[in-house]
């Protein structure tokens, strides 16, 4: 278990890098075609941290493969139900998708 967390841990850290990257690249494009013109700096902030975390959480639960003793498949049904679950929470808590 150690080692699984301090492999999550490496993994979330290279991968959180990337999120607010990708946070700006879709802010930037919003920009361009003229959507959007201001946002609250707090509205901002909470993207930020919310795109670093889920980029923590989808890169770091990779180590499932590397780490643990289990098969395949039982591996990558359980990242893609944390992914899953992962996005969507901070797309429902952030109204990045309508909860209809």
């Amino acid at each position: 278990m150690k080692r699984f967390i301090k492999d999550f841990t490496l993994r979330g850290l290279v991968a959180a890098g990337f999120g607010p990257l990708i946070l700006v690249i879709i802010y930037y494009g919003y920009q361009l075609t003229e959507n959007v013109t201001s946002r609250p700096m707090t509205e901002v902030n909470i993207n930020i941290l919310s795109c670093l975390v889920m980029a923590f959480i989808a890169g770091g639960i990779g180590a499932i493969f590397k780490v643990e003793k289990i098969p395949l498949g039982v591996a990558t049904l359980i990242d893609a139900i944390v992914v899953y679950v992962d996005y969507l929470f901070f797309y429902l808590i952030n109204n990045w998708i309508p909860i209809m």
